[in-house]
């Protein structure tokens, strides 16, 4: 969106980037605080916490890595919209699809 708006293609990428960070590292952070501190799942509590950070650093970077690539196909306000609704529709259908086919109704 903001490329569409004239805004120039460093900052464009610089200030995706860095939104997209912090926002996956809040995120990140509420979801260690929630599992370690509220439910107290072992998991949480005897993995190391720079294991755990390097990790979902890892995962963040692949994730912000994606949402970039996907960007350069969408110029256009349309096609962003075409694009959304279509991914969503698609992996609806591909979780229901699993669903059905792993948790069958008891006989």
């Amino acid at each position: 969106m903001m490329r569409m708006n004239g805004l120039g293609i460093t900052t464009y990428w610089g200030v995706g980037f860095l939104f997209n960070f912090i926002m996956s590292f809040c995120t990140f952070a509420v979801f260690y605080a929630f599992g370690y501190f509220i439910i107290q799942n072992s998991f949480f509590l005897k993995t190391s916490f720079s294991l755990m950070l390097l990790v979902f650093l890892g995962w963040i970077i692949c994730q912000i890595g994606i949402s970039m690539f996907l960007q350069v196909f969408i110029s256009t306000s349309r096609a962003a919209n075409i694009i959304g609704y279509l991914m969503t529709i698609w992996t609806n259908l591909i979780g229901a699809t699993l669903s059905v086919a792993l948790y069958q109704f008891p006989v």
